[in-house]
């Protein structure tokens, strides 16, 4: 009903927009350019029906349900259900412990890598300070300067050299070391 031609008329390697049905009459029709079809081996299924398979949030109901709890709808304004679990970018996951403002991840990092949402704030080596010794500790421990950068912006796993001061004696220099070290104690 939608097509201008039959089937019959239209030459196969043809660039005429064709609409093809959903198969199990679900979804509207859908326009797909006939030449994709025969030449790059497009497929003409039902673009919607693919989505409800194969979506984050079918995905995220099926291994981590905890993650859709995470989803921040204000600011991606799309439903995880409206994106493939095979998505190359990035959307806002709220702190898991309500902490830090919402982070930007990788869909299909997540779905890659099991199904595990960290916030990088949190895995930081400056919570981690926080976590176990306290804000205040965290003021005399690290070294603003010569870090340039917070602690709250690096992994308390990552092996890049931080400066953190003496804390026996204010006058020694700081000193490096490793994140992942401070974390080992």
């Amino acid at each position: 009903d939608l097509n201008k031609y039959t089937p019959d008329i239209v030459a196969y390697k043809s660039e005429y927009n064709i609409y093809f049905k959903c198969p199990i009459g679900k979804h509207q029709s859908q326009l797909v350019t006939l030449k994709y079809i025969t030449d790059m081996d497009t497929s003409c299924e039902c673009k919607e029906c693919y989505l409800e398979e194969n979506s984050f949030g079918k995905w995220c109901e099926e291994n981590n349900p905890s993650i859709l709890d995470l989803w921040d709808y204000e600011k991606n304004q799309i439903s995880p259900y409206r994106i493939l679990r095979s998505s190359n970018k990035k959307y806002y996951f709220k702190c898991a412990r309500h902490l830090h403002e919402s982070h930007l991840q990788i869909i299909c990092n997540i779905t890659l890598e099991g199904a595990e949402i960290k916030c990088a704030q949190c895995n930081s080596i400056g919570q981690w300070i926080v976590d176990n010794y306290g804000l205040d500790f965290l003021k005399l421990f690290w070294d603003d300067t010569l870090n340039g950068k917070s602690p709250f912006d690096t992994s308390c796993y990552s092996h890049i050299t931080i400066y953190v001061r003496c804390l026996n004696d204010s006058s020694h220099p700081s000193y490096p070391t490793q994140p992942q070290r401070v974390v080992k104690g």
